[in-house]
């Protein structure tokens, strides 16, 4: 209704009038007007940036039914794994068994590709403060130098461990100072997995045997973080080095480890992500190298302030490759250059967008004999 019309007797039953606004003041009186007021529930949540008919491929952690938006909010909160949430739409599309009011929480962000209206679902990405992340200390527990046979178990079973956080190792206790604050996934660290292993945990017993071995050799070792370089040097085995590196991020960095290797390709040797959103520090983070061939172990001493960043300094776009990425200065990475990236003719292959970024296109590298190649273009949400 407009203007506080109180005319009688206009409309039918049956009658459907669209409204711009949902005041109803000098409108107290519907049943003189015969019709009832119906307002649209609104689809914004507090805390999260929502994308209509936008959804994510993978990475679900856990669906929940009939559930209000505001509930489902609650869910992806208190879920230290959680960066965003789907919502069940009544969108008319034909895939995946989703109905109105489902609630399905994920670990990332990343809607490229996947048509949300086709699933019935809109998708609803955490807001983040902007912050400061100090990286204080960086020891090289073993280098890059691949694996031997006799320790090729435990090895894997450190990967378990630091992929599982502290499930894998019985929710052994956390000892880092975060306040009291929550602060998102716990990352394992040498204590924690000692303590683990204290407890009787084979997994974390299997890892310590692996974090109490001496080695012996040097990386050329370079640390980013969201594909900003920010040191490059030679470490060797049980070297510690203090450092002064300080960046700005917003909701999650990845701090991302890479041996340079001037004959071939560089080598991944791990990435750990870090949390926002409060103020807190963890010592001795492990970092542990993908592949067995490259086998390297690395700790990481780092805090974060949490509303202490400089927005305009923000990485928002990234160019990616199968070992690493590397961040742009200009809008989608347009005339980027890609020195230090590997490409490659198989999408899937190169390495995905970090939690906080989403894919924003595939950059073709047109080829004469060989199948063209590509680089991944990531956009900050």
């Amino acid at each position: 209704m407009s203007g506080g019309r109180r005319l009688l007797s206009l409309h039918l039953p049956g009658d459907c009038i669209l409204q711009n606004s949902a005041e109803f003041t000098g409108c107290e009186e519907p049943l003189k007007q015969n019709f009832d007021v119906y307002v649209h529930a609104s689809r914004h949540v507090e805390g999260y940036k929502h994308f209509p008919k936008k959804c994510v491929i993978g990475f679900n952690i856990e669906k929940h039914e009939r559930r209000t938006r505001k509930q489902c909010q609650a869910l992806c909160d208190k879920d230290a794994t959680c960066v965003a949430f789907e919502y069940g739409m009544n969108y008319g599309g034909s895939s995946g068994n989703y109905k109105p009011g489902d609630c399905q929480l994920s670990s990332h962000s990343d809607y490229y590709g996947c048509d949300g209206a086709n699933f019935n679902l809109d998708l609803y990405v955490k807001s983040s403060t902007v912050d400061l992340l100090k990286i204080t200390r960086l020891y090289c527990k073993k280098n890059a130098g691949g694996i031997s046979s006799d320790v090729t178990q435990a090895f894997g079973a450190l990967g378990a461990v630091v992929a599982g956080g502290l499930a894998a190792m019985g929710g052994a206790a956390a000892v880092f100072s975060t306040g009291g604050a929550f602060i998102g996934m716990t990352p394992a660290t040498a204590k924690t997995v000692a303590l683990a292993a204290a407890g009787g945990y084979g997994t974390a017993k299997q890892a310590l045997s692996m974090l109490d071995g001496t080695f012996a050799g040097v990386d050329n070792l370079l640390v980013q973080v969201d594909g900003k370089q920010v040191l490059r040097r030679d470490v060797d085995a049980g070297e510690a080095v203090d450092t002064s590196i300080q960046v700005t991020f917003q909701g999650h960095a990845r701090i991302s480890l890479i041996e340079v290797d001037s004959g071939s390709d560089n080598d991944d040797l791990g990435s750990l992500d870090v949390f926002g959103g409060a103020s807190y520090a963890v010592d001795e983070a492990i970092v542990p190298a993908p592949a067995d061939e490259d086998g390297s172990i690395y700790y990481l001493n780092y805090e974060v302030q949490n509303g202490m960043g400089d927005p305009a300094s923000i990485v928002n776009y990234m160019l990616c490759g199968t070992n690493q990425c590397a961040a742009c200065s200009k809008s989608n990475c347009e005339g980027q250059g890609y020195d230090d990236l590997d490409r490659d003719g198989d999408k899937e292959d190169l390495k995905h967008c970090p939690p906080g970024f989403t894919t924003s296109k595939f950059e073709k590298y047109e080829q004469i004999i060989v199948a063209d190649v590509y680089l991944r273009v990531c956009k900050r949400i």
